[in-house]
């Protein structure tokens, strides 16, 4: 049992440090055995052509081969190829220094890679002994910190945002007073115009301890309690608007990371002001639509729902915004009659239709019936309503009330009528003049005696 008992001492001077003696009696060698086929950690014998000899279950376990089958393999067939170089100079170093240690690739029988840490010696000029652990994980959790460590340092030096790493700098007494840049990236060098590395806040953006903001304040209770903060601000000392992040690093060092927004804040600023003259000329035509005294109405085109009715247009209708009201139905929903009839007003002629399709129209010959079962004429004029692309996108109407008037005008159409039957029964001519001496009737013997036309005399001063 030789080689089992140079293993015994092998495995002894790992855990005491010492060698005990060759001579130790077979039962500690059988101990040891039993130690190295029940170890967790995987240990491999390869003869000097780097055939496997002997391996035991945790190696079998690890690469998913069993006993048998290892024993028929080389250590380069288990090597990852990105690892055969190194492992070869591994295997190398054993043969001729009769030790090493390192971390190498391998292949698992599935084909999936993996991570060992080896430690090698060698037992004989025939035999050579490996012990093996699955760093697996931590090379995957290795790798993962270096890939966010390199995607943080890109983004750092890349990225567009500006971020500063900085240290407080405090008084005698223990008062915040100033913080350092210890490094700043390209952008937010970019972004400020300053290269502030290496210099105090106040160097480095003058006057920024009379900033209304308390910028060394603020920053300095990031790095001193561990709050995280973040805001928008105007920086008096550069006239710039800035959205930023704050965070502690470590204590009484932060880290400010930020985007410039002086743009957007103008834009901003503008929309607020159109918004505001907006606003002001909605209630200037909200109190204009409110003291017309003529009814103002206003549909959607082309489906006709109305969008607008004035104060005017709530009293002569006795009606507002109906939402059931469509363009097919306006003339109903409204009661919107034609003079002389109890039929609706036809909807193509109606000025509020004509106008969503782009026309211009005036009509008096509508009559409303309003709730309260009153009847008003209207006179109403119609036009379009288009947008930029010349679209027609709404119709407007305004209508006045004309009851009275076409009954005034009807009454004197009567009275006329009775004046004219009257004359003509009186042979003599009849003229009737106003006060400035214009003539504004003739009876029809006017013709007979002086060879007019009573019409034509109508008008024409004495």
């Amino acid at each position: 049992m030789p080689l089992l008992r140079k293993l015994r001492q092998l495995l002894h001077s790992c855990f005491s440090g010492t060698l005990p003696e060759s001579g130790t009696a077979g039962g500690n060698e059988e101990r040891f055995s039993a130690y190295v086929q029940h170890a967790p950690h995987a240990v491999f014998v390869t003869d000097e052509t780097g055939h496997y000899v002997d391996v035991n279950p945790a190696a079998a376990e690890m690469v998913g081969y069993s006993r048998e089958e290892l024993l028929q393999l080389r250590v380069s067939d288990l090597l990852h190829p990105l690892s055969l170089d190194a492992g070869l100079r591994h295997f190398q170093q054993v043969l001729t220094q009769g030790k090493s240690s390192g971390e190498l690739m391998f292949r698992r029988k599935n084909q999936e890679s993996g991570w060992w840490s080896v430690s090698a010696v060698k037992l004989s000029d025939t035999r050579f002994l490996g012990f093996c652990t699955d760093i697996t994980r931590q090379k995957l959790a290795e790798q993962s910190l270096l890939e966010a460590e390199w995607k943080f340092r890109a983004l750092f030096e890349k990225g567009p945002i500006g971020v500063a790493y900085h240290e407080v700098i405090f008084d005698a007494s223990g008062k915040p007073v100033d913080y350092r840049f210890l490094d700043a990236n390209e952008t937010y060098r970019t972004l400020t115009g300053v290269d502030p590395r290496g210099k105090l806040v106040t160097e480095a953006f003058p006057g920024i301890e009379k900033d209304p903001f308390d910028w060394i304040g603020t920053f300095a209770r990031v790095a001193m309690t561990g709050e995280q903060i973040r805001f928008e601000q105007f920086l008096q000392t550069n006239g710039r608007w800035y959205d930023c992040v704050g965070y502690q690093y470590k204590p009484n060092h932060f880290v400010a990371a930020f985007l410039e927004i002086t743009d957007r804040k103008r834009a901003e600023e503008g929309l607020r002001q159109t918004q505001e003259a907006l606003s002001r000329q909605n209630r200037l035509f909200e109190a204009l639509l409110r003291l017309l005294p003529t009814g103002v109405f206003m549909v959607a085109a082309p489906g006709g729902a109305p969008l607008l009715a004035n104060d005017a247009a709530l009293r002569l209708l006795g009606r507002g915004v109906l939402p059931n009201a469509t363009r097919e139905n306006l003339s109903e929903v409204y009661r919107a009659l034609k003079v002389g009839s109890l039929e609706p007003y036809p909807v193509d002629e109606m000025p509020i239709v004509r106008g969503m399709k782009g026309e211009q129209s005036q009509v008096d010959d509508l009559v409303v019936e309003r709730p309260d079962g009153t009847r008003l004429r209207l006179e109403i004029t119609g036009s379009p309503l288009v947008d930029d692309k010349g679209q027609v996108w709404a119709s407007l109407v305004s209508f006045v009330d004309i009851t009275d008037r076409k009954r005034a005008e009807e009454e004197l159409r009567r009275n006329e009528a009775r004046l004219a039957k009257m004359f003509a029964n009186i042979g003599d001519v009849v003229a009737i003049f106003d006060e400035q001496g214009i003539n504004r009737f003739k009876s029809a013997n006017v013709e007979r005696w002086f060879g007019w036309r009573p019409e034509e005399l109508v008008g024409v001063s004495t």
